[in-house]
């Protein structure tokens, strides 16, 4: 009955959906003056689309490395991206990377749905653009909008005005054209003496124009200006390839080559304009009714679809947890644990499961196959591991043992048992249920199954021959085995499997404990990340939190995380980079809040790097490879340690680094490598685990 209930449910779901879909299509019909350019209904392959991805997140760090100014390709065949950022011209670094950055995330998302598309910036002014086809060193004058104030010149002062603003952009026209192939750009003023005010100009064109373009495209520009509103006070033109901007107010930075110049005739004085506002593009106010009533009515269907979503679900829960408790009392079966802890289990398993195959309720299945298959019994596991012994031990971490086990199959797993002495052991058992349920990569560890009598939690994984990389960087015998090739493999498997679940999995997570002791190495040396225990979980949109308990590894903790409890997906990048460092130079990071230890690592690289001696940090032991490409790894490593999180890459501009050796890297600043010893033993929250890892996690 459930089972056909949940069909009708969804059935009504999915046609509520269909039929307000096609009255939206067919009666607001949407606006095809939008200011983006590339086929609407374009579906890009998964190629095209992650190449996209990559190279605009990287988009702003190598226009700020590269003087505000930067084009590049990705890909191959129907796959190539082509990619440019333009600052303007008299933006500093800090505010070029950081409007560059924005406009890129803005339209990093239609790299699905869209061949190119281009972002001007907002409030400040850059230009971000992509496309499947190449642009470089063309102009293009389309789409071309106006930004403009609304509030006006008086008419018996308008012929004045234009003939000061024609003075000046002439002007500014022949000074940009003429730049050279790094900026085309040109500042300007000229007295208004109608308003006993300047005129402020601004233009400029992406370098990669000729001489002619660019005097062509901006004239366009001037042209465009006085048909869209000849009268503002304030007036932004923006096109692809070149930008206008004027204003009554200085707007540019005061450092930018300015032209000044004579002023016009005097004419009689005016009233003072009313103060600067910024109105929407023309051609958009007379359509915002109907905007708005779309958006209503497609948020209203998204709602209402979510809504039906969780009904379901909840029904789809409600119904296997009463029938597993219902089982369970019956005694049906051999359980561990509570007929409660069971019945959730298992029918949180089963939603798990059956999710990934594409419905609630798989017609005809089994209800316990599913949850059989994932659950161990506890004493064929302590049989397996010969009652849990030292001699079967592989390590030990923050939430307890691993040992190695072989089942009665003959096959060989890892088994991790959790510490019972705490009740935030069953959260976390669960949490990593949840987590490694959903997320299926090939530089992810896998989890088997589980087993849970009385207050034992046990999760079983693949096992892997070669344990953990820290055995092997750390270690003076086995360091030898890691020639450069395999430590570069070692690296790009690491950041290949953060990428996916910071950004590709079905689940948005944050690792939180990234470090060499937690990649496990397969008998092909590829890196596996594994230990998803204090992983947190995100909506699709988040992407930073707070906490009050600071769980994770002092050495691999950046900054604002061990003092503030501020996290991010750039904690994972700033643990990546601690590792990368660790595997190039054989070098274990040292806990900086004892003063005893010896330098930091992280302080030690650096200091290298400024004296110009980082060759000096590669292991010895590496045989083959490149300097060139060992210190291109180091430049990444410290672009990842940067104390500024905001300065660090992310784990896609990352993957892009390692594997495009053309791709230019931005210059880091500062790592964060002086964390005060006081602060972090002043933190009562704190509580070694082990030897260096610090871990008290709270609810998720």
């Amino acid at each position: 009955m459930f089972q056909d209930s949940t069909s009708a449910i969804m059935a009504i779901s999915t046609l509520f959906i269909f039929l307000i879909s096609s009255i939206l299509l067919i009666v607001i019909p949407f606006n095809t003056a939008q200011m983006s350019f590339g086929a609407d209904n374009f579906t890009a392959n998964n190629t095209f689309s992650q190449n996209c991805r990559q190279i605009l997140s990287s988009l702003a760090s190598n226009v700020s490395a590269n003087g505000g100014f930067y084009f590049n390709t990705l890909g191959k065949d129907n796959a190539t991206v082509y990619a440019l950022g333009l600052c303007r011209g008299d933006f500093p670094t800090d505010r070029c990377f950081n409007c560059i950055d924005t406009s890129s995330r803005n339209i990093i998302e239609n790299c699905a749905s869209k061949t190119e598309d281009v972002d001007w910036g907002d409030p400040d002014r850059c230009t971000v653009r992509y496309s499947d086809k190449s642009f470089f060193r063309g102009m293009s004058d389309y789409p071309k909008i106006c930004v403009y104030n609304t509030n006006n010149i008086s008419n018996d002062v308008v012929d004045e005005f234009q003939r000061a603003i024609d003075d000046l952009v002439d002007r500014l026209v022949i000074k940009a054209s003429k730049g050279f192939s790094k900026l085309k750009f040109a500042t300007g003023k000229t007295n208004f003496t109608v308003y006993d005010d300047n005129i402020y100009g601004l233009m400029q064109c992406t370098p990669d124009l000729s001489s002619a373009d660019c005097d062509k495209c901006l004239r366009g520009a001037v042209q465009y200006y006085r048909k869209c509103s000849r009268r503002a006070t304030a007036n932004n033109i923006l096109s692809p390839s070149c930008i206008f901007e004027y204003d009554l107010r200085p707007f540019y930075e005061s450092t930018a080559y300015d032209i000044s110049l004579a002023p016009p005739p005097a004419v009689a004085s005016a009233p003072v304009p009313p103060p600067h506002q910024t109105p929407p593009p023309p051609g958009k106010g007379e359509k915002n009714s109907t905007n708005t009533l779309r958006i209503a009515i497609i948020v209203v269907v998204v709602l209402t679809s979510i809504c039906l979503i969780l009904i379901t679900l909840a029904c789809g829960f409600f119904y296997m947890w009463k029938k597993e408790s219902a089982v369970n009392i019956a005694g049906r079966g051999r359980r561990s644990g509570s007929p409660k802890t069971m019945a959730w289990l298992r029918a949180a398993t089963k939603l798990f499961s059956q999710s990934r195959q594409g419905s609630v309720n798989h017609a005809g299945g089994d209800d316990s196959e599913n949850v059989d298959s994932l659950q161990y019994d506890f004493d064929s596991i302590r049989v397996a591991t010969n009652d849990f012994s030292n001699a079967n031990k592989l390590g030990e971490g923050g939430f307890g043992p691993v040992y190695k086990a072989r089942l009665a199959n003959g096959q060989e797993v890892a088994v991790k048992r959790l510490a019972s002495h705490s009740e935030q052991g069953e959260a976390q058992f669960k949490n990593e249920i949840v987590l490694m349920a959903n997320l299926q990569h090939k530089n992810l560890v896998r989890l088997l199954g589980f087993c849970l009598h009385n207050k034992e939690r046990l999760l079983i994984y693949e096992l892997l021959p070669n344990a953990s990389l820290d055995r092997f960087i750390f270690d003076p015998i086995k360091r030898l085995l890691l020639s450069w090739e395999t430590r570069h493999k070692i690296i790009v498997g690491i950041a290949r499997g953060i990428l996916y679940f910071h950004q590709d999995s079905q689940l948005k997570i944050i690792h939180h404990d990234l470090k060499a002791g937690n990649v496990l190495l397969d008998s092909e040396m590829n890196a596996k990340i594994s230990d998803f225990g204090m992983a947190r979980l995100f909506a699709a949109e988040m992407s930073k939190g707070n906490t009050k308990r600071i769980a994770g590894t002092l050495g691999y903790m950046p900054p604002e995380y061990a003092k503030y409890g501020q996290f991010s997906i750039k904690t994972d990048v700033f643990s990546f980079g601690v590792i990368i460092l660790e595997i190039i130079t054989g070098l274990k990071n040292k806990d900086c809040s004892n003063p005893e230890s010896a330098e930091h690592l992280i302080s030690y690289a650096w200091k290298k790097w400024r004296e110009g001696k980082a060759s000096m940090l590669i292991d010895g032991a590496i045989r083959g490879g490149s300097e060139a490409d060992m210190l291109r790894c180091i430049h990444i490593g410290l672009l990842c340690v940067q104390e500024n999180a905001a300065r660090r890459p992310t784990m896609a501009s990352i993957v892009l680094m390692l594997n495009s050796f053309s791709t230019n890297l931005p210059t880091p600043t500062r790592p964060a490598f002086l964390m005060e010893a006081s602060h972090l033993h002043d933190q009562s929250q704190l509580s070694s685990i082990n030897e260096v890892s610090v871990s008290q996690p709270g609810p998720r």
